[in-house]
């Protein structure tokens, strides 16, 4: 294809004989590789697995709410699964982008996240203040 839109450009028929030698010129020689680039599928492995281990801090964190923690493993595990093994399924990440918009918008809103029922760690009040030794 890449062959036969360089020949357009240069003005010579795609589908005449010479593009039909050049292509198979370049395809002996091993210089018009057939397939993925050669790190797709460790770049789709390491996205997946840190988008997982993510999902998972997040759910022992309960930074999150756990139901979107647990679709972000999910979705991730999925989308990964299904990148990896070249399925044609359409819409393989589509649970991973669902729990991508769900964790934006409690982060944005502070709706549904499960932070604000920790009991905080900073004390209010002024009993646990140190006291100032005025007399020493």
């Amino acid at each position: 294809m890449v062959v036969r839109g360089a020949a357009l450009s240069i003005g010579v028929d795609p589908g005449g004989s010479e593009c039909d030698g050049l292509v198979d010129e370049l395809l002996q020689a091993g210089l018009f590789d057939v397939g993925p680039p050669p790190g797709r599928s460790l770049s789709f492995l390491v996205f997946g697995v840190g988008w997982a281990l993510f999902g998972l801090a997040s759910l022992v964190g309960r930074v999150y709410p756990s139901s979107a923690a647990v679709l972000l493993i999910i979705g991730a595990v999925i989308g990964t699964v299904v990148s990896l093994t070249f399925l044609p399924v359409p819409l393989g990440w589509l649970p991973f982008e669902a729990a991508a918009a769900w964790l934006g918008v409690a982060l944005l809103t502070g709706w549904g996240g499960s932070a604000s029922g920790q009991p905080s760690r900073v004390s209010r009040t002024s009993e646990n203040s140190p006291s100032t030794h005025s007399g020493e």
